[in-house]
């Protein structure tokens, strides 16, 4: 199985395509105000504490091939398939750099999914649709070099913000993700996420309706 979810391809391009405009929007944004906004609870704040570029989209000429985040397996996949998914649509993905060189310093990979009615807790299950639209963060990781000064919180902010934009578009439930290991996932626990229970791939979401509440 790839490490993205399958969704309709009726569903695809659109919920893509508001993808595209979110990320857009919100850079913009951010490059005029130079800051995210403190409207949320400050575990919810992203803040760059060195100089980067505001988050953008990928580009086909950046230079993927020294980001290095310590991980093969997020490394590889930032080097060899980041533009090809990228540039056919089937991930967005949305890059920081050092302002002074240009070299990429983090990245984060925002795409199309789906749960499967059977994985929230019982409660949340009834009058669902089997399977319900979410969206998938697949990767976030930032250079190893510049670990620690607060650039994967403002990349997960921009990306949250990203994904709720887009649900102003085309439905989804939430923002789902697989984590590596139990530190990333005390990472994403402190951004809202909670376990999907009866998922055997270990998945946690952070719905919507929350992200409204924290960002709205």
């Amino acid at each position: 199985m790839p490490w993205f979810l399958a969704v309709p391809a009726r569903h695809a391009p659109v919920f893509l395509a508001a993808l595209m405009s979110a990320s857009l929007a919100y850079a913009q944004d951010k490059e005029k105000s130079g800051a995210a906004e403190a409207r949320a609870p400050q575990a919810f704040l992203g803040a760059l504490k060195i100089a980067a570029t505001p988050p953008r989209l990928l580009k086909e000429d950046d230079d993927r091939a020294l980001f290095d985040c310590r991980r093969e397996s997020i490394n590889g996949w930032f080097r060899r398939h980041g533009w090809f998914n990228h540039a056919n649509d089937f991930t967005r993905v949305s890059v920081i750099a050092d302002p002074a060189t240009g070299r990429i310093i983090g990245y984060v990979a925002l795409s199309a999914a789906q749960i499967e009615r059977a994985f929230p807790p019982k409660p949340q299950q009834r009058n669902r649709p089997d399977p319900a639209p979410a969206l998938l963060l697949g990767q976030l990781a930032v250079d190893k070099e510049i670990r620690r000064q607060g650039h994967a919180s403002d990349l997960m902010a921009y990306e949250l913000r990203a994904a709720l934009r887009a649900s102003e578009i085309v439905g989804g439930m939430g923002v789902i993700t697989y984590p590596l290991d139990d530190n990333l996932r005390g990472f994403y626990a402190g951004w809202g996420f909670q376990d999907l229970p009866f998922d055997p791939r270990r998945a946690m979401i952070v719905r919507m309706a929350e992200l409204r509440r924290y960002f709205g």
